[in-house]
């Protein structure tokens, strides 16, 4: 008998790379509208979005992961997640991603880890092969514990 074990992710695309996630993180993508800017708050907290009955943080990863400014374009969209781990304080976040999240039912032979020796960017756990594609894999509890620790210094505590 041949145990198959699924994991269901969503690919999402940043601007230069994917990142990799269950897709039971993520629970709904939203169209982009610009964020209301936090004060106090570093440049990859985007700011504040209305999301069902309060606001929410808007983060870039591109911004935390390598430093760089996203892209704002007509397939621009925000994901919202929900906490994970230890981070049950921290409401749900939307991060800002290039286009529409893809679903991959990922299998174990499908994706391979990369061992290329170069340190891997703040809040990237690994890098793997998926498709001939390099995906980062985000180390979602550690992007959580720094968005709670900034948005308590931040003016406006969502």
């Amino acid at each position: 008998m041949n145990d198959i074990t699924l994991l269901r992710t969503l690919l999402i695309p940043l601007k230069g790379s994917q990142l990799l996630v269950p897709s039971a993180t993520v629970l709904e993508v939203l169209p982009f509208s610009q964020p209301r800017p936090v004060a106090g708050s570093p440049d990859w907290i985007l700011g504040t979005t209305a999301w069902r009955s309060g606001a929410i943080p808007v983060i870039s990863l591109e911004t935390l992961f390598v430093g760089t400014e996203p892209d704002l374009g007509s397939r621009t969209r925000l994901a919202v997640f929900n906490p994970v781990g230890e981070a049950r304080a921290l409401p749900q976040y939307a991060v800002l991603v290039q286009a529409v999240p893809r679903l991959v039912a990922l299998e174990q032979h499908m994706i391979q880890p990369v061992e290329d020796g170069a340190d891997l960017p703040e809040g990237v756990i690994s890098k793997a092969v998926l498709a001939s594609q390099v995906v980062l894999i985000p180390n979602l509890e550690h992007v959580e514990a720094q968005l709670i620790d900034n948005m308590a210094l931040a003016d406006e505590v969502v």
